[in-house]
């Protein structure tokens, strides 16, 4: 074994619990959170076992390792920023940890300028994106005779209609694809990282075209979906 490798161990290492770590699903996995705190960056949470907000942290004893620690003992890891703080107790409190629910709760923190001013304009940016994208959705409903608010918010990220690819879900997906061909293109400094950085980025795009294009098939049918819904 290489010996910059760490093999799969349990150990405690400042209150955090090492393990060799693959994940399964989904919610074994949990969502990225954008923490201002250095000793948080690349982290990402989850709910334990018995409901507990749980940090999931990479490389926390050497490369390869993960460390699974629960958000009420992060102060034995290091001192989180304010920022860090309130967005901690707002996804505690969240009955669902999603990604849609982490970023309205990112949105909604960075707001009030705890994250710096580049990221409060940039939450008010997404705010005004979204609200546009809702009204967007709502009209093409009524245009099928539907007027639904909570179904106009569930499509207005996947987009309908003819403006669809204008959605931020599918412009996502546009942009991570477009990624790996400017970082191939860019990489010629380190050929290496390029390569390692654009298949990531093919293997997300592709990853994300099945469940966009099954999920645009829903909507289609509006009515059909909100049916299923109820």
């Amino acid at each position: 074994m290489p010996q910059d490798a760490v093999p799969p161990v349990t150990r405690h290492v400042q209150g955090c619990q090492v393990l060799g770590w693959q994940p399964v699903t989904f919610p074994e996995r949990g969502v990225a959170a954008p923490f201002t705190t250095p000793h948080l960056a690349g982290a990402r949470l989850r709910r334990g076992a018995r409901g507990a907000l749980e940090l999931i942290l990479p490389d926390v004893c050497g490369p390869g390792s993960v460390g699974i620690l629960g958000w009420d003992r992060v102060g034995s890891l290091c001192s989180p920023s304010l920022f860090d703080r309130r967005l901690g107790t707002r996804l505690a409190a969240l009955p669902a940890l999603t990604p849609a629910a982490l970023r309205a709760a990112v949105i909604a923190e960075a707001a009030g300028g705890l994250a710096g001013p580049e990221a409060q304009e940039a939450a008010g940016a997404a705010r005004t994106a979204d609200a546009a994208e809702q009204a967007r959705a709502a009209a093409e409903l009524r245009q099928v005779g539907l007027e639904h608010d909570g179904l106009a918010a569930l499509l207005a990220p996947l987009g309908l209609g003819a403006e669809a690819d204008a959605a931020r879900l599918p412009r996502l997906g546009a942009a991570v694809a477009d990624l790996a061909a400017q970082v191939t293109e860019r990489g010629a400094a380190s050929p290496e990282d390029a390569d390692w950085v654009a298949a990531a980025a093919r293997h997300a795009a592709a990853a994300a075209l099945p469940p966009l294009l099954a999920a645009r098939a829903l909507a289609a049918d509006p009515a059909a979906l909100l049916r299923r819904l109820r």
